[in-house]
């Protein structure tokens, strides 16, 4: 709960992560953020994940929580896209699909170790 930003929002409810909440008390990001929670409760090898995710929720579950994990996220968030962290991106067009390789991932095979 705590990875996914839901403490405080849990800390609210009688039962905590047990509550069923049958009116519709919860914001947009709230709604989300139970989304993303209810996933990694999972336990799944593979997230695909096409959501707005701040980079809160980025660094705290999907580094954290999932990082032995395969995530798959769609995203349009430069801090994200060009984190050191991504190993494969592919970035699609009108009419095509170019899958690069991160510098972190070619820096780590000496490939352009030098580029900034």
């Amino acid at each position: 709960m705590e990875a996914c930003g839901l403490r405080v929002l849990e800390d609210g409810f009688p039962y905590g992560d047990r509550t069923l909440v049958m009116s519709n008390p919860l914001s947009k990001a709230d709604k989300s953020r139970v989304c993303l929670a209810r996933a990694a409760y999972n336990d799944a090898d593979i997230y695909v994940l096409d959501m707005p995710i701040p980079d809160s929720l980025f660094k705290s579950c999907i580094l954290g929580l999932l990082r032995l994990k395969t995530v798959v996220l769609v995203s349009e968030d430069t801090n994200i896209i060009q984190s050191n962290y991504i190993d494969k991106r592919f970035d699609v067009g009108q009419n095509d699909l170019v899958i690069n390789k991160t510098k972190a991932k070619l820096a780590a095979n000496n490939l352009i170790a030098a580029l900034p």
